[in-house]
């Protein structure tokens, strides 16, 4: 199992890049780990982090492939651009709008749900827990 997060970091000329971390849970010491997961990224997040060390974290397209995960659909949708990757353990939703939106995923087993607004664009990601085993 794995737990994940994903950040907007400003670098010190005021860029801002969404980064992706993940980590693999132990068998033992669980919460310990997710406290010590979390407690790093904060640091991260509140760290002056330079254009040439920002590229050290990882984006979203690094974040897929180490995922190995597969396009499952690229569409748009009226005032939507919504990208859906799959893996044998997740799905993960990428959602650009530049109106904000509350869109639910109640009915799934969510991870992770964050929202950003950059360049003039909501984005909302969406892991959720690939249930169908496919």
């Amino acid at each position: 199992m794995k737990i994940y997060d994903i950040r907007l970091l400003r670098t010190t000329t005021g860029k801002e890049h969404i980064c992706f971390f993940y980590k693999t849970l132990p068998k033992k010491r669980i919460n310990e780990t997710i406290d010590i997961f979390k407690r790093n990224v904060g640091l991260i997040v509140n760290n002056q982090i330079n254009d040439i060390k920002i590229k050290e974290y990882i984006s979203e397209e690094t974040f897929v492939k180490i995922m190995k995960m597969i396009k499952v659909s690229d569409n748009e949708m009226g005032k939507y651009n919504m990208k859906l990757y799959r893996n044998d353990e997740i799905w993960m939703y990428k959602i650009e709008n530049i109106l904000d939106t509350d869109i639910n995923f109640k009915d799934c087993d969510v991870l992770l749900d964050r929202n950003f607004f950059i360049n003039d664009k909501y984005i909302k990601y969406v892991i959720i827990k690939n249930n169908t085993g496919v």
